[in-house]
């Protein structure tokens, strides 16, 4: 099959991956960026009535701020975060033609629906890249020798 064929074959799947990784991304800061408001806020309001009751006003900021908010919101972002990026730059890599396994890897994570804010779209789009990516004529593009048939 031409080599032109195979790239634009390859390159359909790879825009939708990037759209939706992007979207992850941007979906990700705006959550990042209104929970860590809102924790900030909260954490900097000045406190209304504890001068007059008698009560201590001091915050140490880094030890209250972690310890009063669950870590398990950062953890999540930053899981989040980082499978976002690695998607990303294997639907680059993929939509370069570059590099079967970081295209490899960005479909498997498209496909795993708890880690994407659109994830009704993973799906089928992960879907339609891995068909795209297991065909013998892509794996040659690649510059992999094809699977052979297993008897």
């Amino acid at each position: 099959m031409e080599a032109e064929v195979v790239r634009k074959r390859i390159q359909a799947p790879a825009v939708a991956l990037i759209a939706l990784f992007s979207l992850s991304l941007l979906v990700l800061l705006l959550l990042a960026a209104h929970y860590f408001r809102d924790v900030l806020g909260e954490f900097w309001q000045p406190p209304v009535d504890n001068e007059r009751e008698g009560l201590d006003t001091r915050r140490s900021f880094p030890g209250e701020l972690l310890s009063s908010y669950p870590f398990g919101a950062y953890l999540i972002f930053g899981v989040w975060s980082v499978f976002s990026a690695l998607a990303l730059v294997g639907a680059v890599q993929m939509y370069r033609g570059r590099s079967y396994g970081f295209a490899m890897v960005s479909t498997v994570l498209a496909l795993l629906p708890c880690l994407w804010s659109c994830s009704g779209l993973g799906l089928p789009f992960g879907i339609w890249s891995l068909l795209v990516l297991l065909r013998a004529e892509t794996r040659e593009y690649f510059g992999l020798r094809p699977r052979s048939p297993s008897a």
